[in-house]
């Protein structure tokens, strides 16, 4: 068994027994929207490009030894004299390690790609902030039907500390790319991670379960949704439409028929 089909019975088995959600949710507006409907692809976006200055930050350690160095290289499979040669120029700082192991570090950061999700679908700053004030709509993923793309879905860890990094000895932990402040807590982001993924990727139609219309999405935008589904093979989607409850700072969510309009 490969390492992915190994991953996607692993994620298949936590799923069943309610280890981890097997819907997830994508607050996007119109525009986003009709893109997805219309080329079946989600981005994946390495952290320099989020709206968080902190994305992937962690405590970076700089300080070797010679020796540590020499060793390192040679389980790099550098030979013998290469790797002493090379740890010799660093003592004599002919070589800037720090330099040498930021570079390095900062590659492997960035080549780490992200889909980001929420478990919740009736949030009210999410709808704000990523749905166009609630003009838009929140997409209902269901993860099994597609686990060649979903297998590797994590929940961010919210935590006031910066996880560590030994830059010289490992590549950072799941614990550093899925780690944020607590300030972005009320998001309850799960992310799926790839490794040299970087852009758009084609999933399975099946995957999306159910449209969500915003309180402020209008008839026309609703239609829109539903056609593009429709005329793009989106079978099993069904709609509803978030509504602000009449008597609490709240959002319900019921179905929407649309014949009934």
């Amino acid at each position: 068994m490969t390492f992915s089909e190994k991953c996607i019975r692993e994620a298949r088995q936590e799923i069943m027994t309610n280890n981890r959600p097997r819907y997830l949710y994508k607050y996007r507006r119109i525009k986003s929207a009709t893109e997805f409907l219309k080329n079946n692809s989600i981005y994946f976006s390495n952290y320099q490009e989020f709206n968080d200055p902190f994305e992937s930050a962690c405590k970076k350690k700089y300080d070797f030894s010679p020796k540590e160095y020499f060793e390192t290289f040679q389980r790099w499979g550098v030979d013998f004299f290469s790797a002493a040669i090379e740890a010799e120029r660093i003592r004599l700082g002919y070589v800037n390690g720090k330099d040498l192991l930021s570079q390095a570090t900062n590659q492997i950061l960035k080549d780490f790609a992200y889909f980001c999700m929420t478990k919740d679908p009736d949030n009210i700053l999410m709808w704000s902030h990523y749905a166009d004030s609630h003009k838009g709509v929140c997409l209902k993923f269901d993860l099994l039907q597609d686990l060649d793309t979903f297998s590797l879905t994590v929940p961010v860890d919210y935590n006031s500390e910066y996880p560590e990094f030994d830059t010289l000895n490992g590549n950072p932990g799941i614990n550093i790319i899925t780690r944020k402040s607590p300030d972005w807590a009320y998001e309850h982001e799960h992310r799926t991670v790839k490794i040299n993924a970087h852009g758009l990727h084609t999933i399975k139609k099946d995957v999306l379960a159910e449209v969500i219309f915003g309180c402020r999405t209008s008839e026309k935008d609703k239609t829109l949704i539903r056609d593009l589904a429709k005329s793009n093979g989106f079978n099993r989607v069904s709609f509803s439409e978030a509504m602000a409850n009449p008597e609490a700072y709240k959002l319900d969510i019921r179905p929407y028929n649309f014949s009934n309009r």
